[in-house]
This record gives C-alpha cells, structure tokens and sequence, in this order.
C-alpha cells in the first residue's frame, strides 16, 4: 500500500465486507430509506492510505435492477469508522 491517490483493492475480503456492515444502518439513514436492500454486496473497491484509511465502495443492492450505491468511509488509525458520502455514482463520492 502506498501513500497518495486511491488504489483499486484487488482482492475483496471479509474484513471490507465488516467494514461495510458497521456503516449499512448509517447508510440506510443518510439515504433516508425506511426498509433494508434485497441485496447488499461489495462488487468494487478502493483504498487510499491518510491518517487513517479512506474506501469507496460501489455496493450492489439490488440484483434486478443492477442498482448500486458508491459509498465513501474514513477509518481512523485507531479503528474507527465514519460514512462521510453515499452517492448513486462515483461521481457523488
């Protein structure tokens, strides 16, 4: 890992996928949506190294209609997580 730009994560784990299920309620707040996705995987990710870790992450929630949400969260260097942007595109995040 290097200091600098996002990197692309090649190979997704669990520890993203935990990453993500501690922020989803927050995601489901932010968006204002009352009930839970059909669906909820990580399908891209990136990774870029500050005083802590910044991830985007497009999450798939929805097999039938392909649609995604890109999210953005900060992990401080002490472990801990905040959803600071969700976005229907990279764009947004």
């Amino acid at each position: 890992m290097r200091c600098g730009g996002f990197q692309k994560i090649s190979n997704l784990t669990q520890e993203h996928d935990d990453i993500v299920g501690k922020v989803r309620q927050e995601i489901k707040d932010k968006i204002e949506r009352t009930e839970d996705y059909p669906y909820f995987k990580i399908v891209e990710g990136h990774q870029q190294v500050v005083a802590g870790l910044n991830y985007i992450f497009k999450i798939l929630v929805d097999l039938e209609t392909q649609e995604c949400l890109w999210i953005k969260i900060y992990q401080s260097l002490d472990g801990v997580l905040s959803l600071s942007q969700v976005g229907k595109n990279r764009e947004e995040v």
